[in-house]
């Protein structure tokens, strides 16, 4: 029986999430990786015995350096946003601060696998890293709103880039031997903010103040920079492909900027108060969005056809769930019943933790239940904590209910979230599996740009029309609930038991007129 225990952080990355994958991931990019024969030069020996031995340890530093800085500003910036709101105002922008960070890295993590090819590693982190620290200073000295989102746009491209540059480097710099340690130690990289980072960023705000979440992590970039530029070389590895790369890598970049526009265009409408211009922003942003994304993802996706459509689609829809209610959660805990960014770290934490535990069970017991049970229970788990934190409604409920509440609905999405990544991979062409992690990568960061910015049109709805978040948090949660049962719908149309013939779940799933772009 296949043991499935480690967990990888997504991007996009995102990563997006950059949160947790199942091991199962990790295995098959391992797979992956050690089939690359065209590798950057170095200096160091092939003969090599671990990831920690003299020639690569600092190189393995550096990659570990990139890899914290992103992850613990994701995880940190929802604790400190309700007292950057309090002190620049914009309480009607607030969720337009998770989603110009997504928005902006879906661009990045394209560019910089297309920089990865041009012009080699170094020059692509180089990139990378000034974005990221370029934005950490521009959010953290903004004296208004709109210096802040400037901040979190170039930030969100800067992330991108870095995070689609991860298995890239470990592929190429790194020997055969040496990959699948690498890729452990990356993974369990994601988990140390994901454990400290919201509690110490609480303890940050109410010690020094939100400004030094940002401004703390400057010397981060620049310091794991010179941990791993000895092991890069400057321009191409594979000088022969560019020309044929230039044409597809552009259309990838155009193609993505059309699905960020028409996001960004829907999300707007949703703040206009006259009716034609909203339903003309709204109605536009949607039709240019969907004509790029059925471009971008397997055909059938819109309509979670059987199989790996229904999985990219289920992970979309946990996505908008889950980071739209965690990105509202500390600022409905600050502002309604007046806790301190202290205690809205520890329910983020709470719910981090249990997520890795719901990974870990669904390790334990897919291969008894099956895939679709699984992502049924995880859903079902996360409705219930959803409903659960709407406690929070009356001041008399302890917040300690609020905390438990949000910590089973991170049990749940670490349950569903793992075991649909899982089907994702069981169920992709052999020769497209790359393509189909991207699509996964792609339909849980959109997931988590859009449920943040539905979430910020109804804050600034809510506070202008009633002047609270009451009526608010009972809109964003009757949302969110109405996106879990979407996404059980789709879930209804993955595998079952785990002899299920995959090829007949998924038939032809990558014959499409919106072919890989």
């Amino acid at each position: 029986m296949k043991a499935y225990s480690l967990f990888n952080y997504y991007q996009a990355d995102t990563i997006l999430h950059k949160e947790l994958h199942s091991v199962c991931h990790n295995a098959k990019r391992s797979r992956e990786l050690l089939t690359l024969s065209k590798k950057e030069t170095t200096s160091v020996p092939a003969h090599t015995k671990g990831i920690w031995s003299s020639p690569y340890w600092s190189l393995t530093i550096g990659l570990m350096l990139f890899t914290l800085g992103p992850a613990f500003e994701e995880l940190a910036v929802p604790i400190v946003l309700p007292n950057t709101v309090a002190q620049l105002g914009g309480l009607a922008w607030y969720g337009w601060t998770f989603s110009m960070f997504m928005l902006t890295s879906l661009v990045g993590i394209v560019i910089g696998g297309d920089q990865a090819d041009r012009h080699g590693l170094a020059v692509a982190y180089g990139t990378g890293m000034l974005l990221f620290d370029l934005g950490l200073l521009v959010a953290g000295v903004a004296p208004s709103m709109a210096m802040l989102l400037l901040g979190r746009a170039i930030q969100g491209f800067g992330a991108g880039t870095l995070a689609s540059l991860g298995n890239t480097a470990i592929g190429r710099l790194y020997p055969d031997t040496c990959k699948p340690q690498m890729l452990a130690l990356l993974s369990t990289t994601f988990v140390i903010p994901g454990l400290i980072g919201p509690s110490f960023a609480g303890m940050i705000v109410a010690l020094i103040g939100w400004r030094w979440v940002f401004l703390g992590l400057l010397p981060l970039g620049p310091l794991a920079m010179l941990f791993v530029v000895s092991s890069m070389k400057l321009g191409s590895p594979f000088p022969q492909r560019i020309q044929e790369q230039r044409n597809a890598n552009g259309q990838r970049i155009v193609t993505t900027g059309q699905l960020v526009l028409g996001a960004t265009l829907a999300l707007l409408g949703l703040a206009i108060h006259s009716i034609p211009l909203l339903l003309l922003f709204v109605v536009g942003g949607l039709t240019m969005g969907g004509m790029a994304l059925r471009r971008l993802l397997p055909s059938g996706t819109l309509t979670a056809r059987a199989g790996l459509p229904a999985a990219i689609a289920t992970l979309g829809l946990l996505g908008l769930t889950y980071f739209g209610e965690r990105a509202f959660l500390p600022l409905a805990l600050t502002s309604m019943q007046a806790q301190s960014s202290l205690v809205a770290g520890m329910a983020v934490t709470a719910a981090t933790l249990t997520w890795t535990v719901g990974a870990w069970i669904q390790t334990r017991v897919v291969s008894r239940y099956g895939r679709r049970p699984l992502v049924l229970t995880g859903l079902a788990l996360l409705i219930v904590g959803t409903v659960g934190t709407t406690s929070l409604l009356f001041p008399s409920v302890p917040v300690v209910v609020v905390v438990v509440a949000w910590a089973i609905a991170g049990t749940g999405m670490g349950i569903a979230f793992a075991t649909a990544n899982l089907v994702v991979l069981e169920t992709a062409p052999t020769d497209q599996e790359g393509y189909a992690v991207a699509s996964m990568q792609l339909s849980t960061t959109l997931g988590f740009a859009l449920g943040t910015g539905l979430e910020g049109a109804i804050i600034g709805i809510s506070t202008e029309a009633w002047k609270s978040l009451t009526g608010g948090t009972i809109m964003i949660t009757i949302i969110f609930l109405a996106s879990a049962c979407l996404a059980v719908l789709a879930a209804f149309r993955l595998p079952g038991k785990t002899h299920e013939p995959i090829s007949s779940l998924a038939p032809n799933v990558l014959e499409r007129g919106d072919s890989p772009a």
